[in-house]
């Protein structure tokens, strides 16, 4: 089987935004242009686990909260 790429017409910032909150999957808008965008490869993941687990403890010294979603 063949994947399509969807054509999405260009549209501004806002509009955007107002389309992308009644999206099930996520998308991004480069200048203009909305692509659907992937889900995160393990590589992805583990590059963020590492950098929440380093800044985690200098975070809460200080006070802030940090969350990973």
């Amino acid at each position: 089987m063949i994947a399509v790429a969807e054509q999405f017409p260009k549209i501004d910032a806002q509009e955007y935004l107002e389309w992308e909150a009644k999206q099930e999957t996520r998308h991004e808008d480069v200048n203009g242009e909305i692509m659907a965008m992937s889900g995160a490869t393990l590589p992805h993941k583990q590059i963020i686990l590492n950098l929440y687990r380093y800044l985690y403890p200098h975070l809460q010294v200080k006070g802030y909260r940090s969350y990973l979603y």
